[in-house]
């Protein structure tokens, strides 16, 4: 394998001790330097358990540890190699060392609409005259945490009254999550420095852990993924990264192209390789994308090669908007029809796009030209409300302090609880500084909550304990259907949809959830159910709806 790399490659690949920068162009073959360089590591004796590599999709990380599999020899374990997302690094230190940073190591991971209640909450109590809209502070919260600053410190620094306001909500949006015992995804790598930094201890396990470290994708990191890698990375400053500031889509993200820029910065003794040969394209492609991207400001000149020949010329679509583009298309693939006759179908053709609000201008342009398409894709699992429903469910076994998921299913299925009694108990839960659950075992503190909705509470609660008992005593298998069972949800489901087919889909789609639980506790016999459940809940946050836009193709 090694015999077939190329030069520059292969000087990557024997890179041992010392920081490493490769600076990757698009199909110049990165993911196998990645991998071939972590085979030989462990042919040369590191041990497996001291390498971690990260990069910003689980599918990523599955494709490096295949590959690396199909490297292995008897002479290594692959399988020990740590390969990892950022947030599910993020994710291993903190569940062993929670309570450092005032944690319990069953801590969740809250989605969007659990921030948005956070930052509502922390908004009414901050008197201010004009409130901006909750969704933009909590973007502005997100953008404070991928640079790695506190309340504290961003208080410190406030310029004017607005960032002192924000700082402020900032505050408390964070004591809000931290009363539930929540993170969201921005907290996972704030609280995983804050836990190296101030726990001397706890870094040095875990450098001691990692002896080499190597980055992938590079220019989409953020200020706080450079400086955790960095503070795992240090003494020995083994780090290897891997990235093209030419390839660079997440600024808005908090991303930092300039990493790449800046690591020489770092590391002045750093050896740096670039890999310029294109497996992928033709030379003609290279040539117009060379052209392109030369003019880019602020980025390491390289230049694409390719030995796969000229191949055909280059043609140029210039529209003036989605509309015209989409009936181009159509017209293409109706032209293409008539000219292949009855060699061609259909379902030959596919339009790729990379958002899905860009396929309604396909459709209707499609239904236009009266051309029969099917639209590929939509919702995973974990996006669809009866997936929600039931994590929460799960979620509450697990935390019954946790207010998002309460309060999501307070009322589902309905149980003698109406709104009014859910918004005094709500309110009742903030006046008091204390949990949602709190109020519900003890219904009589919340103003004008009584009689029977109030009995209604204290089943409810004695009901969310007994999912708990039920999990420590049976462990997870067919705990989801079994709490689907006590709830009557099947009939909640029965009476929103009135189609019996449909009504049986979003049955199947909420048991499904449970079922993903069980399959999910067999990739790690042994562990107590608690150990099983909070990680299952932090990969189906992790595959629910984006936050602020971000898709989770990145996480």
């Amino acid at each position: 394998m090694m015999e077939s790399l190329n030069p520059q490659q292969l000087r990557a690949v024997r890179h041992r001790d010392g920081p490493l920068l490769i600076l990757a162009g698009a199909g110049t073959g990165k993911t196998r330097v990645i991998t071939e360089r972590l085979a030989r590591l462990l042919r040369e004796g590191v041990q497996a358990r001291n390498l971690l590599a990260v990069t910003f999709t689980n599918k990523a990380a599955a494709e490096m540890r295949d590959r690396l599999i199909g490297l292995a020899d008897r002479s290594f374990r692959p399988r020990d190699v740590i390969l990892s997302t950022f947030h599910s690094l993020a994710v291993r230190l903190l569940r062993a060392d929670a309570s450092r940073v005032g944690f319990t190591s069953g801590f969740l991971i809250c989605d969007q609409g659990e921030q948005m209640a956070a930052v509502r909450k922390a908004m009414s109590t901050i008197r201010s005259g004009t409130q901006p809209a909750a969704d933009k502070v909590l973007a502005r919260i997100g953008a404070l945490k991928n640079r790695g600053i506190s309340p504290g410190a961003f208080a410190r620094s406030a310029a004017d009254d607005e960032e002192m306001i924000l700082a402020a909500v900032y505050r408390r949006y964070q004591e809000t999550l931290q009363r539930q015992n929540f993170l969201d995804f921005d907290d996972l790598l704030l609280q995983a420095m804050r836990l190296l930094r101030e726990n001397p201890d706890v870094l040095d396990r875990w450098r001691d852990r990692f002896r080499y470290l190597m980055i992938d994708e590079f220019q989409d990191a953020n200020q706080a993924q450079f400086d955790l890698m960095r503070l795992l990375a240090s003494p020995r400053d083994n780090l290897c990264v891997v990235g093209d500031d030419d390839q660079s889509i997440y600024a808005w993200r908090g991303a930092a192209a300039g990493n790449i820029l800046r690591f020489r910065e770092s590391y002045p003794e750093a050896v740096e390789v670039t890999l310029e040969q294109n497996y992928r394209s033709t030379s003609t492609i290279l040539s117009a994308a060379n052209a392109v991207i030369r003019i880019n400001p602020g980025r390491r000149e390289k230049n694409l090669w390719s030995d796969l020949g000229r191949g055909r010329p280059l043609r140029l679509l210039a529209a003036n908007d989605q509309f015209e583009e989409a009936e181009w298309i159509a017209r293409k693939i109706r032209d293409r029809m008539s000219e292949e006759g009855r060699k061609a179908r259909f379902s030959d053709f596919a339009v790729i796009i990379r958002a899905n609000a860009q396929s309604r201008p396909l459709e209707d342009a499609f239904l236009a030209a009266r051309t029969p398409f099917e639209v590929i894709g939509g919702q995973s699992l974990f996006d669809r409300k009866e997936a929600r429903d039931v994590l929460a469910f799960l979620a509450l076994a697990l935390n019954p302090l946790a207010d998002g998921p309460l309060r999501r299913i307070l009322g589902v299925p309905p149980r003698g609880i109406g709104e009014k009694t859910q918004d005094a108990l709500a309110a009742g839960a903030v006046s008091e500084g204390t949990h949602l659950f709190q109020l519900l075992a003890w219904p009589e503190r919340a103003p004008g909550v009584g009689g029977a909705e109030a009995a209604a509470c204290r089943r409810f609660a004695a009901e969310i304990r007994s999912w708990g008992e039920r999990l420590r005593r049976d462990g997870v298998n067919g705990l989801g259907k079994a709490i689907l069972e006590e709830t009557g949800y099947q009939e909640e489901i029965r009476n929103l949809y009135r189609d019996p087919l449909e009504a049986a889909s979003r049955w199947n789609e909420a048991l499904e959830t449970g079922e993903s639980l069980a399959a999910f506790a067999a990739r790690i016999p042994g562990a107590r159910p608690e150990e099983t459940l909070a990680p299952f809940l932090d990969e189906a946050a992790r595959a629910g709806p984006p936050a602020r836009g971000e898709g989770r193709a990145r996480d």
